[in-house]
C-alpha cells in the first residue's frame, strides 16, 4: 500500500510539473549532439578540411614555386647610373614567370610626361635586346616587360 501511495504521489508530481515528465523521455538527437550550433560549426570544419583537401593538389602544382630571373637591359642616356652593379642587381629578382627588365634614364629637365618620352624611345630605337612594344599591336607593349624610367 506504502508503495501504491508513493506512486500516485509521483504521478501526480509529474502531471503538476511537466519539466519532471521531460527529465524521463528521451531528447531529441540535436540537443544530445550539443545543439544546433554545435553541428553546425562541425559541419562548417569538416567542408573546409574537405575543401583544403581538395585544393592542395592545385597549389602544389601551380607555378607558384616557380622562379624565374629576369633577363635586363639598361639603356642609360643620361649617364646617370652604374650599369653593372644595377643589372647585377636586377638579375637576382624572381618572378613567376620569363620576364625581360628594361631601366631607361632620358635626359632632360622639361620632361613633361614620362610616359611620352619612354613611348618615343620604344618607337625610335628598335635596336633594343627584346621589341618594347608588341608586335601584335603596335598600341601595346610587349608581354614580359618590365620598364624602369627616370627622368633625372
Amino acid at each position: 500500500m506504502a508503495e501504491k501511495d508513493i506512486d500516485s504521489a509521483r504521478t501526480s508530481q509529474q502531471d503538476a510539473d511537466p519539466k519532471a515528465a521531460k527529465g524521463n523521455a528521451r531528447q531529441p538527437l540535436i540537443v544530445r549532439m550539443g545543439g544546433i550550433r554545435a553541428v553546425l560549426a562541425f559541419a562548417f570544419n569538416v567542408t573546409m578540411s574537405l575543401a583544403l583537401i581538395a585544393v592542395f593538389p592545385i597549389v602544389a602544382l601551380w607555378p607558384f614555386g616557380k622562379t624565374h630571373h629576369p633577363t635586363v637591359e639598361i639603356h642609360d642616356e643620361a649617364d646617370v647610373l652604374q650599369t653593372e652593379p644595377l643589372a647585377d642587381e636586377l638579375q637576382r629578382l624572381t618572378f613567376r614567370r620569363k620576364v625581360h627588365v628594361a631601366v631607361l634614364t632620358v635626359r632632360g629637365s622639361d620632361i613633361v610626361n614620362l610616359n611620352d618620352e619612354v613611348l618615343k624611345y620604344a618607337r625610335k630605337h628598335s635596336d633594343t635586346d627584346v621589341p618594347w612594344i608588341s608586335q601584335s599591336n603596335s598600341n601595346y607593349w610587349s608581354d614580359g616587360l618590365v620598364i624602369f624610367a627616370v627622368a633625372p
